[in-house]
């Protein structure tokens, strides 16, 4: 029901802020609008368990007004739920309701803990009275607070012990030898009062830790000389069977008289850690699917658009908004909705592989993020799954309920810089897709994007690319333990002649679509190779030297590789023990058997064959023993050698390839500390931008050309 407000008021500008939670927007605004002139800051949020997350990082609010009903966790869920956390439990909260106004309902509020009422249609003059006693009462309550923490600090000054606080009391003297603890403190430690007085406070903090000539270099000995205070959370406190339990602590120093020394005062919050642990997961998930929240669900993009520019790789948005949800809800009731929502939930997440991130985002809107670090994602196929996902009808309380899904997706970095324009972008194709029927998808498509040229031009300007001489290779280098290059990868390029340089994920896919993924691969050997023989003619690199090349899946799986390569031998003349052919993993496991009958064919041929991207697919050793291969590139993922498990699982990898006389390639080295790490370790080749990055044939001669008047 929407909230009607009418009328002015002329009350003073007050200081506080107001929390208004409501899952209509119109109401947000109408109450915004009559709150704001009198109130330092008023803040909106949709859902109660936006509000939990709001709360839990940022508790300066003075009131909150709360929406009784509200889809996901209602009113009384939410309250109750902050009364339970420290950190918002002495919140005033007034309920705004407009369906219940009998005694019980009431009185059901009041025992969840909220102060007041206020009921729709909201009359302004006593919406704004009784928002200014409350803000009233947060001022007096913030000057008692003030005034009862300076009583305490007083207090403490003059009685530094406790007898019968509830918290953990140790007083030691100057030197940090306990003189007193109380009930408490003994307990949680599991000592007696006698046992642990004369003990130093080090046998409780760091017990292996000797106290002579420590104590006096301690920052609670300094806080003592200097009649300070000092706060720390998650301390340690040892317990007398050497067990830890977790403590927020307090020290503050004391003088009386010539005696001198301080206060430990702390308190076990084992138990607030699993109540603040399980507020969270509340605050970040949807109650009713478990499924992350958007809140959490954009700071996942976030996280995932910085790996993406990091390590170069590609990610994939996908709105996925159920059609007609709103009349299952109509016709058969929120249980039923309720239901479907879960099942709904459950089929998305067994379409999505385990590092994939779902979300539900809105009452009937999921969300996922397809991270693509191999650049061989197939949106179409996935989303094709999803919406197969829907097909069969869900049933609840013997009801059959048929639902179908529109999906709008966007590409990045192709689309959007951040969270939120991707998410508009992959929101406006969702409702393109809706547009044109419902029940299927739509890509993100925006008249300012040059690629997004009418497809036909497109595929016409991609064949006429290879008679045009458009298509190009540029080059890098991969080196030893000495940075002698001892291979060098090819890497296509088009030099279209209005959109400029674009890279291979922007027209091979228009390749193997329109069946010329053969052709190109075939030209990208007779540049390469024709360019390769040309350096080795001029003596700067010797025939060792070897030229890699990445293979599709179209191409190995159509066979026709073994074709070209026999094709490139007679027309070069080249040694074809010169070609090292890179296959990724995820392709040779899609047909085991055709994969080891090719690849044999080829080793027969003289073709070394190199593993792709090994580390991040299924890291089958299985396919290091039964195949013919002579390299396997680890994937960059494990290229941050910082991390401690990324040097065991680089030196394991290591370990085992050399029991299949395998050689390894690292690549994505961008730092010398990376480039130091893989010569301790032995790995043998390395490729990166520390070492040169992907440049065109004139980059690459000059680079040999510098090597070989070093060297002569």
């Amino acid at each position: 029901m929407n909230t009607h407000i009418s009328g002015n008021s002329a009350l003073p500008m007050q200081s506080g802020n107001i929390l208004i939670v409501d899952d209509r927007k119109e109401n947000l605004f109408a109450l915004k609008e009559l709150l704001s002139p009198h109130c330092e800051e008023v803040t909106c949020v949709d859902s109660g368990n936006e509000a939990l997350s709001l709360l839990l990082k940022d508790n300066h609010f003075s009131l909150i007004l709360l929406d009784v009903q509200m889809p996901g966790l209602d009113g009384f869920e939410t309250l109750s739920l902050m009364r339970k956390h420290p950190k918002t439990r002495d919140i005033p909260v007034i309920f705004i309701t407009a369906i219940h106004k009998d005694e019980k309902y009431l009185h059901l509020g009041y025992e969840t803990g909220a102060v007041d009422y206020i009921c729709k249609p909201i009359d302004p003059v006593l919406m704004q009275s009784k928002v200014s006693v409350f803000l009233d009462m947060a001022i007096n309550k913030q000057k008692l607070e003030g005034d009862l923490q300076q009583s305490i600090e007083l207090e403490k000054a003059k009685q530094t012990i406790l007898d019968h606080s509830s918290e953990g009391i140790v007083n030691v003297d100057e030197f940090g030898f306990i003189t007193f603890a109380n009930p408490a403190s003994a307990r949680l430690l599991d000592y007696d009062e006698e046992s642990i007085e004369k003990k130093h406070i080090f046998k409780l903090l760091s017990p292996d830790l000797s106290f002579i000539g420590n104590w006096q270099q301690s920052s609670y000995a300094n806080a003592i000389k200097e009649s300070s205070h000092i706060k720390e959370n998650n301390v340690h406190l040892y317990k007398r069977d050497g067990s830890a339990v977790t403590v927020d602590l307090s020290f503050g120093s004391y003088h009386k008289g010539k005696e001198k020394g301080g206060v430990f005062v702390f308190q076990d919050t084992t138990e607030r850690k699993k109540e603040e642990e399980a507020l969270l997961v509340l605050a970040t998930h949807d109650s009713l699917t478990q499924l992350p929240n958007k809140l959490i669900f954009k700071e996942n993009l976030s996280s995932s658009i910085s790996r993406a520019d990091r390590y170069e790789h590609e990610l994939y948005i996908m709105l996925i908004d159920l059609d007609r949800f709103k009349k299952v809800n109509d016709q058969l009731g929120q249980y039923a909705g309720d239901s479907l929502l879960r099942d709904v939930a459950k089929r998305l997440m067994s379409v999505g592989r385990a590092v994939d991130f779902f979300a539900r985002i809105g009452s009937d809107q999921f969300a996922v993020i397809f991270e693509d670090d191999s650049f061989n994602f197939d949106a179409d196929m996935v989303a094709n799954k999803l919406l197969h996902a829907m097909e069969t009808p869900f049933t609840y309380d013997q009801q059959q309920m048929d639902i179908s899904a529109s999906i709008g997706i966007v590409k990045y970095p192709h689309y959007g810089k951040t969270a939120d324009e991707l998410l508009d972008a992959a929101d406006s194709a969702m409702q393109h897709a809706k547009q044109n029927g419902r029940n299927q998808f739509a890509h993100f498509n925006t008249k300012d994007q040059p690629l997004m040229m009418d497809k036909i031009d497109f595929e016409y300007n991609l064949r006429l690319a290879l008679t045009n001489n458009e298509i190009t290779c540029v080059y890098q280098p991969i080196v030893d333990t000495d940075l002698n290059t001892v291979m060098i990868e090819v890497l296509v390029r088009w030099e279209h002649p209005v959109l400029g340089v674009l890279s291979p994920e922007q027209f091979l896919p228009i390749a193997q679509e329109i069946d010329l993924i053969n052709d190109l691969g075939y030209r990208v050997f007779q540049l390469a190779i024709e360019q390769y023989q040309s350096w080795c003619k001029q003596g700067l690199c010797s025939e060792d030297v070897k030229l890699c090349f990445n293979l599709s899946t179209e191409q190995f799986f159509r066979k026709m590789i073994v074709n070209d390569v026999l094709r490139i031998r007679e027309e070069f003349g080249v040694d074809l023990q010169q070609i090292v052919l890179e296959v990724k993993e995820t392709t040779l496991l899609e047909d085991v058997e055709m994969t080891s009958q090719v690849l044999h064919e080829l080793k027969s041929m003289g073709v070394s064959i190199s593993l792709d991207g090994y580390g991040a697919g299924f890291s089958s050793l299985k396919l290091l023993s039964n195949l013919p291969l002579s390299y396997i590139k680890i994937d960059r993922m494990f290229n941050d050698v910082e991390k401690g498990v990324n040097q065991k699982i680089l030196k394991s990898i290591h370990h085992f390839a050399h029991l299949f006389s395998l050689e390894i390639i690292m690549v994505g080295v961008e730092t010398l500390y990376q480039q130091q790490f893989m010569q301790e370790v032995g790995i043998e080749y390395q490729q990166g931008f520390w070492i040169q990055e992907p440049v065109a044939s004139s980059e690459i001669e000059q680079m040999l050309s510098l090597k070989t008047d070093t060297t002569s």
